[in-house]
Parts: structure tokens; C-alpha cells; sequence
């Protein structure tokens, strides 16, 4: 039986404005550790994983649509950080 696959769409954390980071409690490193917790899961649960990650100024657009358009997926998975910014959810709605 083939893996069934998924696409995880985050927030690339070497991008995270340090400033946001202040004030909303998650940094770099915690954005990090939450994603390869999820990672680790999703694997142990037999997914085939592909990551899909985003310039939190919502400038790259192209690396969404790209990506779906080259393969399909079977769950796309989108993180918080990605839905609570403002400027990549607009690119996400295309």
C-alpha cells in the first residue's frame, strides 16, 4: 500500500522577525521544535512527508502554487504560524 502523502506549509523560522517572536512567545527555535515534533508523528504514522516553506512576508507565493502544481497531495497540512499572519493567507486563498 503506498504511503498516503502530505504537504506541511510553515512559516520558514530562520525568517521569524525576533520583534513578533517577543510578543507572541514563539521563536525560531520553538517554531523549529514544534515542526519536527510534527514531522516525527506524521513519519511514525507511515505519511510521506514534503514541506513547504514560507517567507512570512507572504512574497513567495509562487513556492505554494509551484508545489501543487508538480504533485499531488493526499492532506495538505497548514501551521498556525502561517495562519495567523496576515500577508500569506491571501496567497494561500489562490
Amino acid at each position: 500500500m503506498a504511503k498516503k502523502k502530505v504537504l506541511l506549509i510553515g512559516v520558514d523560522s530562520k525568517l521569524i522577525d525576533p520583534n513578533l517572536s517577543t510578543a507572541t512567545g514563539w521563536d525560531a527555535n520553538r517554531v523549529r521544535a514544534a515542526a519536527q515534533d510534527a514531522n516525527k508523528r506524521l513519519v511514525e504514522l507511515v505519511y510521506e512527508l514534503q514541506s513547504c516553506l514560507l517567507d512570512p512576508t507572504g512574497t513567495d507565493e509562487s513556492v505554494v502554487s509551484d508545489t501543487l502544481s508538480r504533485e499531488k497531495f493526499d492532506c495538505i497540512m497548514v501551521g498556525a504560524g502561517v495562519r495567523v499572519c496576515r500577508r500569506i493567507p491571501f496567497c494561500l486563498r489562490k
